[in-house]
């Protein structure tokens, strides 16, 4: 289960109605040789070397110089949700991993998030 923003589900929504195939995989790639081929049409699933240069090429659009992977989206994902105050149990959920300790790399904190944390839960700081 993926759970997405109602902005996300419109584009998603928008782009599956802009598609003239009926492919099986959600992501194509070719969709303008894509709309002849029978279902399932996993020879036109999107690899994940094309998944990893898409992700490559927007970041490089939006200025950042490293190039970051799929995988940089997911631990971005983890990583934004424990910042904002959700549980580490229900992104171990969200993640799929099946042991809690695999989501425990997630926990690292920054310095100034420390010392934040630090300004605001001991007593002596208050």
């Amino acid at each position: 289960m993926v759970f997405i923003s109602d902005g996300a589900a419109d584009a998603l929504k928008s782009y599956l109605d802009r598609r003239l195939d009926h492919l099986n995989p959600l992501f194509i790639r070719k969709p303008d040789q894509a709309f002849n081929i029978m279902p399932p049409g996993e020879e036109y699933r999107l690899s994940d070397q094309s998944f990893r240069d898409i992700v490559q090429k927007y970041a490089a659009l939006a200025g950042i110089v490293t190039k970051p992977s799929p995988h940089t989206l997911r631990h971005s994902f983890a990583t934004e949700l424990l910042r904002n105050g959700a549980d580490l149990r229900a992104i171990q959920e969200m993640l799929g991993h099946k042991d809690l300790s695999t989501t425990h790399i997630y926990t690292h904190m920054t310095n100034p998030q420390l010392k934040e944390i630090h300004r605001k839960c001991h007593p002596r700081q208050r």
